[in-house]
């Protein structure tokens, strides 16, 4: 069994009509043999028959069991804020002081992770972490071509400043652009 008792999930009405819904999911398996009740991914021993949000919906047949915005199936039993409450049940998943639910949909950072999921929406290439406007990709190529300019600037002047024959000298310029075509891809 699920740890549900069998007369308990006969009597659940999932949609507020008065009627025992005795199939939540409609997949045509009665509440009291269905595994997963409310087909979210989750199993109903899982889930369990308590009611987190507070609806009058137990969790095993609550498409949104913490009444966050998010369904279950979209939050899964995962914990990433580390607080022992699986992401179905915590209505904020990530830790970062945002309801999953008033979290922007997407993965505005690029890093991977879902922003609900992600308590640091801004560490990824499409994010900014410092706020400044400029996005960490462009930052990383910023600094890449800082670097390189640097790096032409020094070997201009070593070739400038250098008493080298030709064939020395012509090394040193090979071997600059070799490290300016590095550092720039």
């Amino acid at each position: 069994g699920d740890g549900i008792d069998t007369i308990d999930e006969l009597a659940v009405d999932t949609d507020g009509d008065g009627q025992a819904d005795e199939d939540a999911d409609g997949d045509g398996t009665p509440n009291y043999l269905d595994e997963d009740s409310d087909d979210d991914g989750l199993t109903d021993a899982t889930e369990g028959d308590g009611d987190a949000d507070g609806d009058g919906i137990p969790n095993y047949v609550d498409d949104d069991s913490d009444g966050d915005g998010l369904t279950d199936a979209q939050e899964g039993d995962g914990d990433p804020d580390g607080d022992g409450i699986p992401n179905y049940l915590d209505p904020d998943s990530d830790g970062d002081g945002l309801a999953d639910g008033d979290t922007p949909v997407g993965d505005t950072d690029g890093d991977g992770i879902p922003d609900y999921l992600d308590p640091d929406d801004d560490d990824g290439h499409d994010g900014d972490h410092d706020g400044d406007g400029l996005t960490n990709e462009e930052e990383a190529t910023a600094g890449v071509r800082a670097a390189a300019v640097d790096l032409a600037i020094q070997a201009t002047r070593r070739l400038l400043t250098s008493e080298l024959d030709e064939a020395r000298r012509g090394k040193l310029v090979d071997d600059t652009i070799g490290d300016l075509d590095d550092k720039l891809h």
